[in-house]
């Protein structure tokens, strides 16, 4: 049985890894989530596959967003990420989300920030930025170069 597990995300899933990855305390939950909670089994759910960890290796966001940089503690998994910094959908850095232009009122910190707060905190990370403006642009511009940054990423992690 594997004990090494890889949240990935790509496009409308790509979010969900990161939040999966990070969001993984009981007390991080904003208070909309934390009232249902409970009900679901809290941030470890009642699903799964007995026997088998939820503890993450590390984390591959493919242009990913995550609500807060704060659940990112000291000591949590490795990130690993690669994002357009003119993304027009999920921003690079933090700020207001739209969608087709119209502003959603919601913040998200895309790649950039949750980078920097692995570097303050001392976790291994790397973010390959492009210098594109569409979203997940580098698979069409540089598929192979974009992938094997994180395959080689993850790879030397799961050597060790």
């Amino acid at each position: 049985m594997s004990t090494r597990s890889l949240q990935a995300g790509y496009r409308r899933v790509r979010s969900s890894a990161i939040h999966a990855t990070y969001l993984d305390q009981e007390l991080e939950l904003p208070p909309v989530l934390a009232a249902e909670s409970a009900a679901i089994g809290g941030v470890e759910g009642n699903s799964g596959n007995p026997g088998y960890s939820s503890a993450v290796l590390a984390c591959m966001s493919m242009s990913g967003a995550i609500g807060d940089t704060l659940w990112v503690n000291a000591g949590g998994p490795p990130l690993v990420s690669v994002h357009d910094g003119g993304d027009g959908v999920v921003p690079y850095s933090t700020q207001e989300v739209s969608v087709i232009g119209i502003a959603t009122g919601l913040v998200a910190s895309g790649s950039f920030d949750p980078h920097q707060r692995c570097t303050h905190l001392g976790m291994p990370n790397c973010l390959l930025p492009y210098p594109g403006t569409g979203h997940v642009a580098y698979l069409n511009s540089d598929p192979v170069g974009s992938v094997g940054f994180v395959a080689t990423f993850c790879g030397q992690l799961v050597l060790q």
